[in-house]
């Protein structure tokens, strides 16, 4: 009982906190004369985001074969950007009919989610982590795969066993060098540069 409203506790913080970062993300495209249809994608990502992390606490299945289930489609979310043509060597999208998608920002808040719940010390929430993290640095995407190691750095930090937390921690810190050393080669785009 006292997990599931921790769980509960700690899943209104991340959404309350990644809606504000969206919506500021929103504000400043918006002012700075992007058009809507490029800006309203972040939050419509944001709400099925949600929409997937909430399922694993209000579904009646149980919650950790729902869990596995969206690690698998994260990792397969992610995986499917290498398929899709790239942009100056960059795969971080999937095209879906007329929608052109950054997997990541779609997948990731519900992975995040999946990962508490199976705890990402176990094999499958270290697999799966892992998996997730070499498609980021794959893509590339920094700003994914830092926001990925935070949120994997806080869940191992959970862990009972300090060893694990050690390791959790430096490995989620080296992800996050690994990828904001690496170059971007895209051009910046006004409305993210800006």
């Amino acid at each position: 009982m006292i997990a599931a409203r921790a769980a509960n506790r700690a899943m209104i913080v991340f959404a309350v906190f990644s809606l504000a970062a969206i919506a500021a993300g929103c504000v400043a495209m918006a002012q700075s004369g992007v058009p809507a249809g490029s800006w309203l994608r972040n939050p419509m990502a944001w709400l099925v985001g949600a929409l997937l992390a909430s399922g694993l606490f209000f579904i009646e299945r149980p919650q950790a074969t729902l869990a596995r289930l969206l690690l698998l489609l994260a990792a397969g979310g992610l995986a499917a950007t290498l398929v899709f043509p790239d942009q100056d060597g960059v795969h971080r999208w999937i095209d879906i009919g007329p929608l052109h998608v950054n997997a990541a920002a779609l997948l990731l808040p519900a992975a995040v989610a999946a990962l508490a719940l199976v705890g990402i010390a176990s094999k499958t929430g270290l697999a799966a982590a892992i998996a997730i993290a070499a498609l980021l640095l794959a893509q590339p995407d920094a700003s994914q795969m830092i926001g990925f190691a935070l949120a994997t750095a806080i869940l191992f930090f959970r862990s009972p066993t300090r060893s694990v937390r050690a390791a959790g921690v430096a490995a989620a810190t080296v992800l996050a060098a690994a990828a904001w050393l690496r170059p971007d080669p895209l051009q910046p785009v006004a409305e993210v540069e800006g």
